[in-house]
């Protein structure tokens, strides 16, 4: 018999995928805060506080559980960890990994092509279609699978999700998360910064 292995390599990636899909002439022009945060040249560690809000309903609460949002909650500490890489394909793609008080929310962001980026939740993957000017980064849902499988539009998640650069300079994000029929998943907004900035 022969012996069949198989090795998958990632090559690491200095440019935030945000970057990429919006275009060095388009992200110039987003707070400085909000640069800093997807301009790391290293694996980053951001930490803050957040307000947290869940669904009331029994289907919202099974749905925010599967995808690891944390219960709610206030000043509920958050670390996020953002690993860029290239895809075999040679795109750069993201890893972030959110860790609310100790319970993790793991998703991989890549280019897709259109202006668009694509957020797997394996199976299930969301088209966000980035949008950007001098107040931040707004980012709903213009689409989703599971698997390759489309699924139907109307019933896609609603997100009402944008980041952006307080008065006091510091980095923000507010995110809002609801289904159509079900209403709220998920509202967590707070702000992150660097571990160097706590320093």
């Amino acid at each position: 018999p022969y012996l069949i292995t198989s090795q998958v390599e990632y090559a690491r990636c200095n440019e935030s995928v945000f970057e990429a899909e919006l275009g060095a002439e388009n992200f110039v022009d987003v707070p400085p805060a909000v640069q800093k945060f997807h301009r790391q040249d290293a694996p980053p560690v951001w930490s803050g506080l957040v307000e947290v809000e869940r669904g009331a309903s029994l289907f919202a609460k099974i749905i925010a559980t599967m995808f690891g949002f944390p219960q709610t909650g206030s000043d509920v500490p958050l670390a996020v960890t953002v690993d860029r890489m290239l895809d075999r394909a040679g795109q750069p793609q993201e890893r972030w990994t959110r860790s609310f008080d100790g319970v993790q929310m793991s998703s991989v962001l890549c280019c897709a092509q259109g202006g668009a980026l694509i957020e797997r939740f394996t199976p299930l993957s969301f088209v966000l279609d980035i949008r950007s000017n001098e107040q931040g980064i707004a980012m709903p849902v213009a689409g989703w699978r599971l698997g390759f499988l489309g699924l139907p539009r109307f019933l896609a998640p609603r997100s009402d999700t944008r980041e952006y650069q307080d008065e006091q300079g510091r980095f923000r994000f507010d995110a809002r998360l609801s289904l159509p029929l079900i209403g709220l998943l998920a509202h967590y907004r707070g702000r992150l910064m660097s571990e160097k900035s706590w320093i």
